[in-house]
C-alpha cells in the first residue's frame, strides 16, 4: 500500500488527488503566458519598477509586426525593468526578459543590462504579438531571428 503525503503530512488518497488537481487549476493557466518555459505571476521580480519604453522600442515593435505578419497594440505593453542587473531570477531560474499577458494588459520586465539589447527586446515582444509562450521556429528562428544563434547568424 502506498503511503500519500503532503508536506511531510500523510494523507489519505483521495485528498491527495484534490490537492493536486487544485494545484493543477491554479497554476496551468500561469504556465499558458510566459516566455520561455518560465511562469509569470502577478507580481514582478525583486526590484522591478516601471519603464518608460526608449523611443526606439516603437520601431523596433514594427519591425517585429513587419518580420511575424502579425500585429498588435505596442500601447497595450507595460515595461519594466529590474535596474543594476544583467539578468534576473524567476522560479525556474534566471533570465534576461520575461513576458506575460495580466488580463488585457502585456507586460515585458527586462534585466536592466538588457534594456537596450535589441534581440532580447523584440523576443519579448514577439511574445506578445503571438500571445503566447514557446519558441515556434517559423517565427523566432526563421522570419524574425529573435534567438540568440539565429541573431547571431543575420
Amino acid at each position: 500500500m502506498s503511503k500519500n503525503y503532503t508536506r511531510g503530512r500523510r494523507c489519505s488518497p483521495s485528498v491527495s488527488r484534490h490537492v493536486r488537481m487544485a494545484s493543477w487549476a491554479l497554476f496551468l493557466p500561469l504556465g499558458l503566458t510566459a516566455c520561455g518555459v518560465t511562469d509569470p505571476s502577478s507580481t514582478l521580480p525583486l526590484g522591478a519598477e516601471p519603464l518608460v519604453a526608449p523611443s526606439n522600442y516603437l520601431s523596433w515593435f514594427g519591425e517585429t509586426e513587419q518580420c511575424s505578419g502579425l500585429s498588435g497594440q505596442f500601447d497595450r505593453i507595460q515595461f519594466y525593468v529590474v535596474p543594476g542587473v544583467t539578468s534576473f531570477e524567476t522560479e525556474i531560474g534566471p533570465t534576461f526578459g520575461l513576458w506575460s499577458r495580466i488580463g488585457g494588459t502585456d507586460r515585458i520586465i527586462l534585466a536592466g543590462a538588457q534594456v537596450g539589447e535589441e534581440m532580447v527586446v523584440r523576443h519579448e515582444m514577439l511574445h506578445a504579438l503571438i500571445g503566447t509562450k514557446g519558441h515556434p521556429r517559423a517565427l523566432f528562428d526563421v522570419q524574425c531571428r529573435l534567438t540568440w544563434k539565429s541573431w547571431a547568424e543575420k
